[in-house]
């Protein structure tokens, strides 16, 4: 469901929030995983802590934790969930994974008190290499695909030059 859709179609969405049938609010909870727009965010945290249904919360949840950066109230509502749960539990693990390369990783990270590498900050290296003098071999690569071209000079002394002559 893209946002746009959800957005037109609020009242179906809300309809949906109090469906009879826990299935029809899981399917529901899943599409808007990925969807955000201005005014979802009441809805699905009322939803969210009023749902009976444990798979329709973790959707909620998981929907929650990828759109944390677009709504300071949800970011509020997983810190206080991550937080509750117990150290290395499942639902701890999902969070993080649902999490993973955003800063809000790097919150889970310092409040768990593990010693994370990166810490949820997504970093990109690029690195050059400068290589100077001659280089003896075949094609060498420093990164990428090992493609040299260059101009090339062979020298032979003068027996390997009447070597090959005879030969020709």
């Amino acid at each position: 469901m893209d946002a746009e859709d959800a957005e037109q179609n609020f009242e179906y969405v809300e309809l949906g929030t109090r469906d009879p049938a826990p299935e029809a609010r899981a399917g529901l909870a899943l599409g808007l995983k990925d969807t955000y727009f201005d005014g979802v965010e009441a809805l699905v945290l009322d939803w969210f802590t009023a749902e009976p249904d444990i798979e329709v919360s973790q959707h909620l949840l998981d929907h929650m934790v990828k759109q944390a950066s677009n709504c300071l109230s949800y970011e509020a509502m997983v810190l206080e969930v991550y937080e509750r749960a117990p150290i290395s539990s499942s639902l701890r693990q999902r969070m993080e994974a649902g999490a993973a390369g955003t800063p809000l990783y790097g919150k889970f990270k310092r409040m768990d008190g593990s010693m994370d590498l990166f810490r949820g900050v997504l970093r990109v290296t690029n690195n050059t290499f400068n290589v100077f003098g001659n280089i003896q071999g075949g094609a060498v690569s420093l990164g990428g695909d090992a493609t040299n071209v260059a101009l090339t000079n062979n020298y032979y002394n003068q027996q390997t030059i009447e070597a090959v002559q005879s030969e020709l």
